[in-house]
């Protein structure tokens, strides 16, 4: 008689609990296997940790020891018999997968179990998701109950209008934590769209008719920033009647290009001005009615090239003068236009500078901050514009510099401070020019100094003169100092006492206003309308002189020393700043100022004063 023992081992967490049962099987010939089958039943609810059921009997008998069952399906021998447990699980659901800002969306989030759960059951709800904040959403609840014998559970979750742009946002729901009776399951994470309202238009909006400018705010409700291009374009082919664009107002930004073009009928942009940035280009041209820009007067950065040209009425760039940087500038086509006063604070172009066939303009000082033009800088068919002095920021151009068929335009004062052209200079058919001292200081590095200053061509044409770069250094009349034995015009007052003849009575006089902030040597002497020429201290004074400062004349002096000739005498009736020093050196030498007189310097000697003194201002 052959008996087996089958045990089954079955674990409850963390207690082994065995159950026996004896089989009589009866006796097995020599060389025979038998197969023990048996059912397992298992009671729900299992325990969560446990997932198997393992089994193995024991065949016992006599003459032979005892032996372990076998499972045929598995590798090896004697090995127990799995029987595998499948456990219900918790999985996530959600109603929708997108919430809008605009609606305020209410989405059911449901945890729902594979079996009736035994006993009160919950678990909690995770919500993450890059930028996702409490100002996106509201919930009922963190924590998702399941009542005893049910199979499921919810919270409503509540899409926010948290007021701010930022575009579509992902909230991540999760599952964790849950009860002991609940395993979680394979879909425990859903993913929420949530719509942006603040941002709209993505791929673009155009205005063409009013009807759609007075729908804006009914199309795109909350919008504040449009995702792709906005176009205000009543050219549509379907007769022009877009007056206004009110409803557009509350916008702070676009981040593709802003066009305003073709709009006959439209009389102003102001209901743009809370517009701070534009990713693109700006381009505003053939509106007839537009007189200013100051519906642009909140823009404050713009990365693009920024074109205004073909605006009849447009007289004024008045609006955008909160921009210091552009990367391209192009102001032309505009009949009615006379000043550049809205670019006052522009202070860098990083690209071209391109103002041209602007009929009345006569005054460029809105680019009296502009210290550099990073590409090409044009300046043609202006036909009344008659000086640029209001240019004496512009320091560089990174490419080439275009003067050309300004018909009025008499000199080039507003260059006396451009250091470098890295490309060509080109001034042609510009009729009534013939001023160039503005051209002096970098004319001066080309002819001597090797050519520095101007990296291509030098072209001069068709102009009222049209001097060579050495006539203007050599000979021309530039310069407000000019020495009187041989007419020699200087920028610099060091220019001149080094050119001068320290022993040939040269006299240098002041035809204007003079400033200087540096003197290569200790001492000047007063001689003669001017200074002596015989800077060195080892050279003996010379004959007396005197220095005449005229009625409205200022010159300045920022350091160094002024000694005058024991003859010798000044005479201020303008304006002498004086921050150095000035010494007599005795004899009969006085300075009688009928002007004003001031300074943080010092002076050392007789002051007939019939004028002001201000030492210290």
């Amino acid at each position: 008689m052959i008996r087996s023992i089958i045990n089954l081992l079955v674990l409850f967490f963390p207690v082994l609990l065995f159950s026996q049962v004896n089989v009589n099987i009866g006796n097995i010939p020599a060389g025979k296997s038998v197969i023990i089958s048996y059912d397992v039943k298992i009671d729900k609810p299992f325990p969560a940790m446990v997932n198997q059921v393992s089994s193995q009997g024991t065949i016992s008998g006599s003459n032979f020891s005892n032996v372990l069952t076998d499972d045929p399906d598995a590798m090896g021998a004697n090995n127990p018999t799995i029987t595998p447990v499948v456990n219900p699980t918790l999985n996530l659901s959600i109603s929708q997968a997108t919430g809008s800002e605009i609606g305020l969306t209410a989405i059911t989030v449901t945890a729902t179990n594979d079996d009736p759960v035994v006993g009160d059951q919950y678990v909690f709800l995770d919500v993450s998701g890059t930028g996702i904040t409490f100002g996106d959403y509201s919930v009922t609840g963190y924590q998702i109950n399941i009542l005893n014998g049910n199979t499921s559970g919810s919270i409503t979750f509540y899409v926010q209008d948290d007021l701010l742009v930022e575009g579509d946002e992902v909230a991540v729901l999760s599952l964790y934590d849950p009860s002991p009776g609940l395993i979680l399951g394979p879909a425990i994470t859903q993913n929420l769209t949530i719509t942006d309202n603040e941002l709209c238009g993505t791929g673009g909006i155009t205005i063409s008719t009013q009807a759609q400018a007075n729908a804006f705010r009914t199309t795109y409700p909350g919008c504040k920033v449009v995702g792709g291009d906005l176009i205000i374009n009543d050219d549509d082919g379907m007769g022009n009647d877009l007056v206004k664009i009110d409803s557009l107002y509350g916008l702070t930004g676009v981040n593709g290009l802003l066009g305003i073009f073709f709009n006959p009928l439209l009389t102003n942009l102001d209901s743009l001005n809370n517009i701070t940035q534009v990713g693109g280009d700006i381009s505003i041209f053939y509106n007839n009615l537009i007189t200013n820009l100051t519906g642009l007067s909140g823009l404050a950065s713009h990365s693009g090239t920024f074109s205004v040209y073909n605006n009849p009425a447009l007289n004024s760039l008045h609006g955008i003068y909160n921009l210091t940087v552009l990367n391209n500038l192009n102001i032309y086509s505009n009949p009615a236009l006379v000043n550049l006063n809205g670019l006052a604070n522009l202070d860098v172009i990083n690209g071209v500078l391109y103002i041209s066939g602007n009929d009345n303009l006569t005054d460029i000082s809105g680019l009296s901050s502009v210290s550099s033009v990073g590409s090409t800088f044009t300046l043609s068919s202006n036909p009344a514009l008659t000086t640029i002095q209001e240019l004496t920021q512009l320091t560089s151009i990174n490419e080439s510099l275009f003067i050309t068929d300004n018909a009025s335009l008499e000199n080039l004062d507003g260059f006396l401070f451009l250091e470098s052209i890295t490309q060509d200079l080109y001034i042609d058919n510009n009729g009534a020019l013939d001023d160039y001292c503005g051209l002096y200081p970098i004319m001066d590095k080309e002819v001597n100094m090797g050519g520095t200053a101007i990296g291509g061509s030098i072209t001069i044409t068709n102009n009222a003169s049209d001097p060579t770069p050495n006539d203007i250094v050599m000979n021309g009349p530039c310069g407000s100092i000019q020495n009187t034995r041989t007419g020699q015009r200087y920028m610099s007052l060091q220019d001149a006492i080094a050119d001068a003849d320290p022993m040939g009575g040269d006299t240098i006089i002041l035809l204007d206003n003079i400033e200087e902030s540096f003197i290569a040597y200790n001492s000047v002497y007063v001689h003669s309308n001017g200074f002596t020429l015989t800077i060195p201290d080892e050279i003996p004074d010379v004959q007396f002189g005197k220095m005449e400062i005229d009625t409205d004349k200022v010159f300045i002096w920022l350091g160094g020393t002024i000694i005058v000739s024991p003859a010798g005498y000044i005479l201020n009736g303008g304006t002498l700043h004086n921050n150095g020093i000035i010494n007599y050196q005795g004899g009969t030498g006085t300075f009688d100022n009928t002007g004003i007189y001031k300074g943080t310097g010092s002076f050392q000697g007789n002051i007939k004063n019939f004028g002001s003194v201000k030492p210290g201002n």
